[in-house]
């Protein structure tokens, strides 16, 4: 996956080839889920905006941080990921099931955590084992 202005883009590796394009917002770091069927990406207006693949659709967006989202990284557990942007915020999110009236079941993000920090977050990682970031 690469992101960039205004577009997102999935790539087959052993060809070399796009193989779809999203309408995004100004991307500047993103992720593909557990399951790969969903992609996160970080925007500079500081959105969360997570897009189903197949049907490049966008199934959610979130005002995560005031101010540029900059880093991303995946929990190794694969039950959330954690953000850190120019608002000096390190945040922990979740996955979670969302369902619609009807009951259909669809993938959602939960804050679960904050930590203020005294800079911005340019980058942000975790440990291989989760136990640190």
């Amino acid at each position: 996956m690469t992101t960039g202005h205004k577009q997102t883009k999935i790539w087959n590796v052993r060809s070399g080839s796009c193989i779809r394009t999203l309408d995004t917002g100004y991307g500047l770091c993103g992720m593909f889920l557990p399951g790969n069927r969903h992609i996160v990406i970080g925007t500079k207006k500081g959105l969360l905006e997570m897009y189903e693949i197949s049907s490049a659709t966008a199934v959610e967006r979130i005002q995560a941080h005031d101010g540029t989202l900059w880093s991303i990284s995946a929990n190794p557990n694969n039950k959330g990921f954690v953000t850190g942007g120019s608002d000096k915020d390190v945040k922990f999110w979740e996955y979670q099931v969302k369902r619609t009236k009807e009951g259909i079941a669809s993938v959602g993000l939960l804050l679960a955590k904050e930590m203020k920090m005294t800079d911005e977050v340019l980058c942000v990682s975790y440990s291989a084992n989760g136990k640190w970031v």
